[in-house]
């Protein structure tokens, strides 16, 4: 049967079945693959720590391999038995995603242009894109990425689209096979002819110019091994339209250290960030250059700050001999800044900083809108370029607020209200009247009513006070045998903010709880928030998940036995070691992705540089100490019964590479009881993100399927409205 006659199938079959309960927790015994052991050790700074498993660092190993073979053994033994409900969820899940493919409130405006994905299992698993003007008009193809196949096993992925200043070109970011290596196809947007311009080896999106764009370019990996070298030597290049790749311009020296990048004023400054060493001593530099030409001009620095990083200030726009900025440099709550860019280091304040935190700010048409977080409720200010407030944009409770990219018909932006019960909501702002509204192809929306979130606060290890959201039935009344399902990321100031999961519905139709508390490490609350998780302080961001269980255990919202904790990628570490550290306090843990071996992550991918500035560096004294704390492979012992754990991975991630995932379901397996499953994922041609389809349908069922089961979820599909 063909992909797409089966995922009809599973539609059809969801809207034809209504009240079929499926009870109680699947009880099976594992026979776990006795995993061949090493006297490996791992002998620094006066340290001695075993490191049995490190055979599966060898990704293609015969005994790696073999014992893969075995971990699918497990994985099928689970999946028939829980076959039933299985079927049901992922039914389910099919349902919900069409849903919202068809949704007008799901599309994704870049640029000129709204963009679809849209696949045809029949001949392959390789994304059609799709684009149009305006929501009302019909779809229209832009691009199959079939032809960019490699062989019969490839799989590509979209990883970046990004629109030219005057909407003329479109650039593609594909991989193949799951890989964080991106080639970089520009296609004419009116024409849909594909130009003789492929770019390699690169990896991020682009910042176009008037005459062309910007990119990271690292060296090609020695020996074709693209899966687990070290990403180095990377170098922002421009390149021109219509010229030889192999003729680009090298805009910035090479070296192992990564640097930002981007465009402002339609693409009339280059902007561009990095980090130095001079004297023993870090220093944050920012530079920029006239970009407008057909060749980029010099590099010129306007800002260079002691223990700076660079993304601590960025530029949003330029006006009057000065660059508009948003900084958490020295104020770590954020302000707006205008600096002399022909001077170094002449800037003044042009908003000040408030009690809430800056998260995000725009410049347009003379006009700033700012974003804060005020203990996870968002505010969104407009102000004049002089910093005086002109309106208050009102947003519903348990909502967050993006975009505000770009400016449309000279006086339109459009922005984004995306909540944890429904897609986001498209919204246009018209620059001139500050004048909030649906676009004109939507007849009107409301904020789903069936579901509750609140924010409320809880004191972590240390007494630090923590905030969550919660979202569950307006209907329901929490007790301690309400499941909840935990979700956090934590990590490298990136802002959790609420978002739309189809999946999220599915659970809470089922009277869940879905708790997201905002903890340290990310960016809520500024750059202190940050640090207070980072590093050193890493060992926070783990203290701050198991709080959060605990409160919802003291007050009455669950109990331990109802407790599932997920992430991915930095939210897999994070999860991988709560489920370690704190065994008692969960029942299942779903980690995606993490990096579990803090002792040895740095000697593959690009994974060192981010790394080391968040985690720690394994070669310092002081860092191997607090690395080997927060390594869960060398943590597991026997006698303690650990939650349930399902890990995910993909066999071709080079960010995080795959050996992480390994180590710890062998470490698990190791010490197991028969009777609770540790068992682990493998999704073939994936990479970081795992899934290697446009839903990841099979995936994220055999996820949900598992989380349910351990936590004796009944199985009910409610009819469709």
């Amino acid at each position: 049967m063909g992909h797409l006659m089966r995922f009809w199938l599973l539609i059809l079959l969801t809207l034809c079945i209504s009240n079929s309960y499926i009870y109680a927790q699947t009880s099976i015994t594992y026979n776990y693959p006795a995993a061949f052991k090493t006297n490996d050790k791992i002998e620094k700074f006066g340290y001695v720590v075993n490191d049995p498993f490190r055979w599966t660092e060898d990704l293609n190993s015969k005994q790696t391999i073999d014992w893969l073979n075995t971990q699918s053994d497990l994985i099928r033994k689970y999946r028939n038995s829980v076959f039933s409900r299985y079927t049901v969820i992922e039914r389910e899940i099919a349902y919900a995603y069409y849903t919202d493919s068809v949704s007008n409130y799901i599309k994704n405006k870049i640029g000129g242009y709204y963009f679809t994905e849209r696949y045809d299992y029949q001949s392959d698993n390789s994304p059609i894109i799709e684009y149009k003007k305006k929501i009302n008009h019909g779809w229209g193809k832009l691009i199959s990425t079939a032809q960019f196949l490699r062989n019969d096993k490839d799989a590509i992925s979209i990883n970046f689209i990004s629109v030219s200043w005057d909407d003329s070109l479109i650039a593609i970011g594909i991989s193949h096979g799951g890989s964080d290596w991106n080639e970089i196809i520009i296609v004419d947007a009116i024409t849909q002819k594909i130009l003789d311009s492929k770019i390699s080896w690169t990896k991020y999106s682009i910042a176009w110019n008037k005459h062309g764009f910007y990119y990271t370019k690292f060296d090609k990996p020695e020996g074709g091994n693209e899966l687990s070298s070290v990403a180095n030597n990377s170098s922002i290049f421009y390149h021109q339209i219509g010229t030889n790749p192999d003729n680009d311009i090298m805009v910035s020296e090479k070296n192992g250290g990564l640097k930002t990048f981007y465009t402002i004023g339609k693409g009339k400054f280059l902007i561009m960030g990095e980090t130095k060493i001079q004297n023993g001593k870090r220093f944050g530099v920012l530079s920029y250059a006239v970009a407008n030409s057909s060749e980029p001009a010099m590099m010129k620095p306007f800002m260079v700050g002691l223990n700076m990083n660079p993304d601590d200030i960025e530029v949003i726009g330029e006006a009057n001999g000065a660059f508009i900025a948003q900084s958490h440099y020295k104020t770590p709550f954020g302000c707006i800044m205008a600096y002399n860019y022909e001077k170094t280091n002449d800037g003044k304040i042009l908003i000040e900083t408030f009690n809430q935190p800056l998260l995000e700010a725009h410049y347009l048409n003379d006009k700033l809108i700012c974003i804060y977080n005020d203990k996870g409720n968002y505010l969104c200010y407009v102000f004049s370029n002089t910093g005086a407030l002109l309106k208050n944009i009102q947003l519903p409770q348990g909502v967050s607020v993006s975009g505000f990219d770009r400016i449309y018909a000279d006086t339109l932006t459009y922005y984004y209200i995306n909540s944890f019960s429904m897609p986001k909501v498209t919204m246009r702002l018209n620059l001139n009247t500050l004048k909030s509204e649906l676009p004109d192809e939507y007849a009107g929306f409301a904020l789903s009513s069936k579901y509750t979130t609140k924010v409320v606060s809880y004191k972590s290890k240390d007494s630090t006070d923590i905030y969550m959201y919660l979202t569950y039935n307006n209907d329901m009344k929490p007790d301690s045998n309400t499941p909840v399902v935990m979700y956090a990321y934590g990590g490298f100031g990136v802002v959790t903010s609420p978002f739309y999961d189809p999946c999220f519905g599915m659970l809470l139709r089922r009277n869940a709880i879905i708790a997201v508390p905002l903890i340290r490490g990310g960016g809520e609350f500024g750059t202190l928030w940050h640090n207070a998780g980072r590093r050193e302080n890493k060992q926070n961001s783990i203290d701050d998940v198991a709080y959060a269980a605990k409160w919802l255990i003291n007050n009455q919202y669950s109990s331990a036995n109802k407790i599932a904790i997920t992430g991915g990628s930095q939210g897999g570490w994070l999860m991988g070691n709560a489920a370690i550290q704190y065994p008692e306090l969960f029942r299942v843990a779903v980690p995606r992705a993490g990096v579990y071996d803090m002792l040895r992550y740095n000697l593959y991918s690009s994974l060192s540089a981010v790394g080391i500035p968040e985690y720690g560096d394994p070669d310092d004294s002081t860092d191997f100490g607090n690395l080997l704390k927060i390594s869960p492979v060398y943590h597991i012992n026997k006698g303690i019964k650990y939650p349930s754990v399902l890990q995910f991975i993909g066999d071709n991630d080079n960010r995080v590479v795959p050996f992480h995932t390994y180590k710890l379901t062998a470490a698990l397996q190791e010490n197991a009881s028969a009777d609770i499953p540790y068992l682990v994922y493998v999704e073939e041609n994936a990479g970081h993100n795992v899934s290697n389809t446009n839903f990841g349908l099979e995936q994220m069922a055999f996820m949900y399927t598992f989380i349910m089961d351990r936590l004796g979820m009944n199985v009910h599909v409610v009819k469709s409205n």
